[in-house]
């Protein structure tokens, strides 16, 4: 185990709320920040995977730019979803 000390400024407002949701404990702190390195790691492999699609997709639909990418694999996404929320009949 490490130790380290935190000496940060802010504004006395945030700090009482802070204070009043315990969020200022070390154990809190602690769970913050590793709570926040999953997130960043999390996002990085979202992202790495949707360059790796992007890049993939060429071939298929020609460049496009990220905010067209985005757009259609939400399409994609809320047309299972259309599908899969609709009974099927047996």
């Amino acid at each position: 185990m490490s130790r380290i000390i935190l000496s940060i400024d802010m504004p006395e407002m945030l700090e009482e709320q802070a204070r009043a949701a315990g969020l200022l404990s070390e154990e809190r702190v602690i769970a913050l920040i590793a709570a926040e390195l999953a997130r960043q790691t999390s996002w990085n492999r979202l992202f790495g995977t949707m360059k790796q699609l992007q890049s993939a997709s060429e071939s298929d639909f020609g460049h496009m730019s990220e905010t067209e990418f985005i757009d259609m694999v939400n399409d994609i996404v809320h047309e299972i979803r259309a599908k899969n929320a609709t009974p099927q009949s047996e």
